[in-house]
C-alpha cells in the first residue's frame, strides 16, 4: 500500500539495487523516510501515486553517504506548503528523479 509503515518497511527489509513498486493510491504520512541504500523507488505509474505529508520535514531523504546511486519516479508529492518533497543529503554521486 501506499502507508507509511508499507512503504518504509519495503525500503528496510530491501537489499541493495532493489526496485521498490508503491502502487496508485494516495496516503498522508505524518513523517519522511530516510533512504541509506541504493534503491529505486517508483510509483505504480505516473501521477497516480500521491504522498501528502501534512508536518514540516521532507517527505522522501535520500542519505547520499550510504548511496551509490539512487532514483525516484512517478510519483505526486504535496507537502501542503508544510513539507518539502525530497532532500539530498552529502549526495556525491548518481541520482535520478523520473
Amino acid at each position: 500500500s501506499t502507508n507509511w509503515e508499507d512503504v518504509s518497511d519495503a525500503i528496510s527489509m530491501a537489499q541493495d539495487l532493489d526496485v521498490i513498486i508503491v502502487p496508485s493510491g494516495k496516503s498522508t504520512w505524518n513523517e519522511g523516510i530516510i533512504i541509506n541504500k541504493p534503491l529505486t523507488i517508483s510509483g505504480d505509474s505516473s501521477g497516480a501515486t500521491i504522498i501528502h505529508k501534512k508536518t514540516a520535514g521532507h517527505i522522501f531523504v535520500f542519505n547520499g553517504s550510504h548511496n551509490s546511486s539512487a532514483r525516484l519516479s512517478n510519483f505526486t508529492l504535496d507537502g501542503e506548503n508544510i513539507a518539502q518533497g525530497v532532500n539530498f543529503e552529502d549526495f556525491k554521486n548518481a541520482f535520478r528523479i523520473g
